[in-house]
């Protein structure tokens, strides 16, 4: 079972693309240090995801290894991984240490989400791509890669009532982090999370990670959503229209004024979209298919048994506590 991210941008949204004017041509290399020097401004960098994506990956692999991304962003916060898992993460990323892969792979087989949505190559080779650029770098220079899901210890959890504060605390844990850890500290951040959880508006009384931060951090925070021609049909190809990745700033757009709810979706929200997030980042209407799990994730018979049992407990929990937001 997959929960695809609330924020879901549909044909409006690519019909005024497809509208507007060309942008001037970008080459990668210029998104890349559009996104960095944003750095110069701000201090913590919203960075929406469409799960298990193929263009989401790709472009978060190659800003990692931008060579001015190390001496830019000092931690990147991710929803893949459960905090109580945070030292496994500090000795394989930034002490360098052999963590065994067994031990490595709790980090994102054991949070709140036990939907398999974690469970595609991508997230492990991300985690180990930071690792491989912190190698390069000396200890304090070193990106520290921080867990954003809640402490969950499933081992222990066995009602669906143990499992709702979990659910209740996903974005209160990750603000928390955000702001401990980056924000009271001065450092620089880089967030990837699903985009629902990063709007500022509370939807149903209920904080998001982006509603937090706006509420004390206003000013100090740039919330980025990612699109890709993929995710609405009609309109496939958009080559040629406009170059890719380009980031499209809302401010003073006619983007920027449409009504939030045209761009994401099924969503409530009737502010402006230029009130909910600062661009867009178009990746282009290239392949951008769901990358799955490997046949040994699929085939582990102990992993996946545990993992339905966990799903189950979620399901019967969400009713009394909060969905999960994906």
């Amino acid at each position: 079972m997959r929960h695809p991210c609330s924020a879901i941008v549909v044909a409006p949204l690519l019909a005024l693309l497809a509208a507007a004017p060309p942008a001037r041509a970008q080459g990668e290399r210029a998104v890349f240090d559009q996104v960095l020097d944003l750095y110069k401004t701000h201090d913590v960098v919203l960075l929406g995801e469409q799960h298990d994506r193929r263009l989401n990956f790709e472009f978060r692999m190659a800003l990692l290894k931008h060579p001015k991304f190390a001496s830019t962003v000092q931690d990147i916060y991710i929803e893949c991984a459960n905090s109580r898992y945070q030292q496994v993460l500090d000795d394989f990323v930034l002490k360098l240490e052999d963590v065994p892969a067994e031990r490595l792979r709790e980090v994102w087989r054991n949070t709140t989400m036990p939907t398999g949505v974690w469970d595609s190559p991508i997230y492990e080779e991300f985690i180990r791509a930071v690792r491989s650029v912190n190698a390069s770098l000396r200890p304090a220079k070193r990106i520290r890669l921080v867990a954003g899901d809640p402490p969950i210890d499933w081992a222990v959890i066995t009602s669906p009532e143990q499992v709702v504060p979990f659910l209740q605390q996903r974005d209160e844990t990750a603000y928390t982090a955000i702001e401990k850890e980056s924000l009271q500290k001065r450092r620089k951040a880089l967030v990837i999370y699903g985009s629902g959880h990063l709007f500022p508006t509370k939807l149903s009384g209920r904080h998001s990670i982006g509603s937090y931060l706006r509420e004390k951090y206003q000013g100090r925070i740039y919330t980025i959503l990612p699109l890709s021609a993929a995710w609405a049909t009609p309109f496939q190809d958009l080559t040629g229209i406009r170059t890719a990745p380009t980031l499209l700033e809302l401010a003073g757009s006619e983007l920027g004024r449409l009504p939030a709810h045209k761009l994401l979706g099924p969503n409530p929200l009737d502010a402006p979209a230029g009130d909910q997030m600062d661009a867009i980042l178009y990746l282009g209407s290239g392949a951008d298919e769901v990358i799955p799990a490997t046949a040994d994730v699929v085939n582990d018979t102990v992993y996946q048994n545990e993992r339905k049992r966990r799903l189950d407990l979620m399901m019967k929990a969400a009713p009394q506590g909060l969905p999960p937001k994906k």
